[in-house]
Formats: C-alpha cells, structure tokens, sequence
C-alpha cells in the first residue's frame, strides 16, 4: 500500500468518526485540507530552517500524517476576539477561578451540576407525621353493673385513650424548573406534594351483651360517667368513628447562585443537543472523573412563597334501638346521634433558605435549609345532633349530640405567626446526560397547630341531652388546644433535564 492509498483510507476514517462524533449534526465551521506532500528520503532533502527542528525529532515525529484540519478564517481576528479566545482557551485549561465565571454566554456562569435550562422532577414519598392524640371514645365492662364507666374495676377500653394514624403515608411530590439562562445562575422553581389522607377509625355493634359504652366525665355528680349503647337487658346499638388527616404544601420560589466552584472547566455547551456519541463520551469522563477528579459544588440562595395545609376531622356516630321499656323510653324508641369535630390549619407566607450541591463524577449529594415565615390561619368546627324516633309520633331532631352540646357547638379562628423550618439531604446518581435517578430524606417541624380530637371536652353536663335545658356548669366548653406537628421520610425520585 503506497502512503498515497493510505492517505485516502485515513482521510474516511476520520470523515466517519467526525460524522458519528457530531451525531448526525451539520458543522457550520468551513475546513480545509492542506496538502500533503511525501515525506523526504532523508533530513539532507528538508529545507535548511527545518534541519535544526528535524535533528531533534523522533521517526515519528516525521512521520506523514494523513490531512491536518484547520478552521477558515475570513480575516484576522480583532484584538476584542483575541482576547475572548484566550478567556476560552483559559477555560478548556481548567483555569476557572474561585467561583467559575468562565464561559461564551456573556455573563457568570455556572458549570456545575446536569446541563439543561428546564428540568422537571418526580418523587414517591414515604413519610411518617406526628398523629394526634383521641381520648377514650368507646369502652365495655364485663359486668353491666359497671356500665362502661373509666376506673370501675371491669371497664376496659375498646377504642382511644392513644394516637391514630401512625402508620407510614405514601403519595407523590412534583417539581418543574427553569434557568433563566444558559449561564444558570438565576432561575426559579414550583414544587407541590401531598401525602394524602390518612383514616383510622373503628366501628362496634351489640345486641345488648357485649356491653358498649361512651364515657365522659359528668360534672352534675363531679364523677366519671357513660352513655349506653348497649345493654344486656334492654338496648342495643352501634357506635361508629372515624379520624382522618390531609397534610398538602405548594409553593415556589426564585433561585440565586451564591458560589459556584468547579473543579475543572469543560468547553461550555449552553444549549447544544445529547446525542449518542456525547452519551458515551459523558460515561468515560464520569468514569474517570469519579477516580481523579475533585469535588464540584455550588451554593444558592432560594426566596419565595410557601403554603401548606394541615386537616383534621373526627366524626362519631351512634345508632341506638331501645329493645324493652327503660323509662323515660319505650321499646322501639330510635336514636341517631351524631359529634363532628374539624380543624383546619393554614400557612401562607414567605419562604427563604439556602441549597448546596455537591458533584463527584456521576454521583451527587445536596443539602437543603430553608425556612416558612407567616401567618398561621386556624379554624376549628364543632357540631353535633340528635334525632329521636318514638313508636306513634314523628321524629324530632334537636342540637347537640354527647361531647358535641350548645355548649361548645361553634365556628372558631384566631390566627398566629409562625415559623417552620425544613431540612433535606438528598443523593444522586446520574444516569445519562439527561436523566437523574436519587433518594433522599426530609423533615419540617410546624409548631401550634391544632388538631381536630385534641379539641374535645370530655367533661359533660347532661342536663343538655336530648335537647334538654343546661341547668349548672356550662360544659362541654371550648378553648383552643394546641400542639406541635412533624413529618418526615424518605423520598425516591427521577429528575429529566433538557
């Protein structure tokens, strides 16, 4: 083979590896192909400035290449343009400074971290929040002397006196974004996520034996009491309850880079397009970058605007059939009765904090600090009713039902400043250059909030049942019963950018 025939074979292999490099795209740099003459027989042929070069050089230093590729310039660069390719030059070189503002995009930029301007995220979550605490809602004694009452000696309790909910809650959490350009260093970010709601309740039905029973304290005898709802000897019924809960937050915010160093500067490729040949690229320099490249990392500032949402509810039901004559009642008598207890808790106000990313090859760790400063709105609802069915005569209904009486029954609100910090740690894989793969662990603290069974008084005057008249203390009463609320868990995600 002459070096003529190798020349040509050299210059298609180059040709091919240029077009699947490129990945399909159409350079718009013009290139020449200077010509190659053959190599002299010996230095004696080499014109006299070169022998000096040619005594020093190896056999293959001389060796004929097959083409060289040289960019076309119309003209000769200006001093402005000079000076722009030195900054670039400086930048391929890894000469990035203390805070990386190398770059072809006019302004700072920050190389570190997935390329791409847009990127959305998606998470399961698996959280754990703190439950409230429900009083004893239901009890029962083996002997019906005892009749349900709390502290008799064969009085135990069925339901209550414990917190609900305490089980793990699964949902999701979205996330979108946006640099506002290529630079990245200014974007802003919506994020939503809800855990869902969480039940836990109970259902109890008797014929008359097992007995069944509501207790509550009875301020007309200053001493524990019950309401029956089933007798052996002449009642029958079902009691039935239900707590749930619904957490949910939504915001957004603006995101400022604060500090940006990189460990090494790759040529900037602000809105250039992965292609196949790039993504194999991506996977040798991650290799590689994992065993000898230092940590990259960058720290921005996040503000903006935070809500979250805290509900509860507990609803109690009784449906009672008198089965023989208990004066004042008569066999056949029917009672629906019914407590409802909601509380809402709403924050809406400012959100500012502070997120750190650091990046070693392919994998990834962030931190996250940020606190929800405003106003927390609370609203409690009490309501409660009786209807009552008498053999021959028409059903009534009248307010109030045991622990829900004219009493307490209202719509109450009083707002509170807050504030609620929030803590994240996050680590990353990153698969190709578009997709993420991580996992991660959070936790916020919301302090005061109410919850809907912690705003039960269990201290009753009868007088008021079945719509009777209060004669004595004015009980159940309301006030507002705080407490602190947690969620935490763990989260797994994948993050496209593009």
């Amino acid at each position: 083979m002459t070096i003529k025939h190798a020349r040509y074979i050299g210059l298609c292999l180059a040709l091919g590896w240029m077009i699947v490099g490129a990945g399909g795209r159409v350079s718009a740099a013009k290139w020449t192909i200077d010509p190659v003459v053959d190599a002299p027989a010996s230095a004696s042929a080499l014109p006299s400035e070169m022998k000096s070069e040619t005594a020093d050089s190896s056999p293959s230093d001389l060796a004929p290449k097959p083409f060289d590729l040289i960019p076309r310039t119309e003209k000769e660069p200006t001093a402005e343009q000079d000076a722009t390719m030195t900054t670039e030059s400086s930048c391929v070189s890894g000469d990035c400074g203390s805070c990386g503002s190398c770059g072809p995009c006019g302004a700072p930029v920050c190389n570190v971290g997935p390329e791409g301007r847009a990127w959305f995220r998606a998470d399961y979550l698996l959280w754990w929040t703190r439950s409230p605490y429900v009083g004893p809602l239901v009890t029962t004694s083996t002997d019906p002397l005892d009749g349900g009452i709390l502290g008799r000696p064969t009085t135990s309790i069925l339901f209550g006196d414990r917190r609900t909910n305490t089980d793990a809650r699964s949902n999701f959490r979205f996330t979108a974004g946006w640099w506002f350009d290529c630079g990245r260093t200014g974007g802003i970010e919506f994020d939503a996520f809800t855990l869902g709601e969480a039940n836990d309740g109970y259902s109890f039905t008797s014929s008359g034996s097992p007995l069944l029973a509501r207790p509550f304290y009875d301020v007309s005898l200053a001493q524990q009491n019950a309401e029956l709802v089933a007798h052996p000897t002449w009642l029958g019924g079902t009691t039935s309850g239900n707590i749930s809960e619904y957490f949910q937050s939504a915001g957004f915010h603006l995101r400022l880079n604060l500090c940006c160093c990189e460990a090494y500067c790759p040529t900037p490729r602000c809105d250039e397009v992965c292609t196949r040949a790039e993504l194999y690229y991506q996977y040798a320099r991650a290799f590689a970058a994992a065993h000898t490249q230092p940590d990259s990392y960058r720290v921005d500032l996040i503000a903006g605007y935070r809500h979250y949402r805290l509900n509860d509810r507990l609803e109690i039901h009784e449906d009672l059939l008198v089965l023989e004559n208990h004066p004042p009642d008569v066999a056949g008598t029917q009672f629906d009765i019914n407590d409802r207890f909601r509380s809402q808790n709403d924050f809406h106000g400012g959100e500012l904090g502070l997120v750190a990313q650091f990046y070693r090859g392919p994998w990834s760790f962030e931190f996250l600090a940020k606190m929800g400063i405003g106003n927390h709105n609370q609203v409690v609802q009490i309501s409660g009713n009786t209807l009552v069915s008498r053999p021959g005569a028409d059903p009534y209904n009248h307010q109030g039902g045991l622990l829900a009486l004219p009493t307490n029954i209202g719509h109450y609100t009083r707002d509170q400043f807050v504030v609620i910090p929030e803590f994240g740690i996050e680590l990353g894989y990153q698969i190709d250059c578009r997709w993420r793969a991580y996992v991660g662990y959070n936790v916020l603290y919301w302090a005061n909030v109410l919850r809907a069974s912690e705003q039960v008084d269990f201290s009753v005057n009868p007088t008021q049942f079945s719509g009777g008249e209060l004669v004595g203390e004015a009980r159940p009463a309301f006030s507002f019963h705080d407490s602190d609320f947690w969620a935490q868990g763990l989260n797994f995600g994948l993050e496209c950018r593009f």
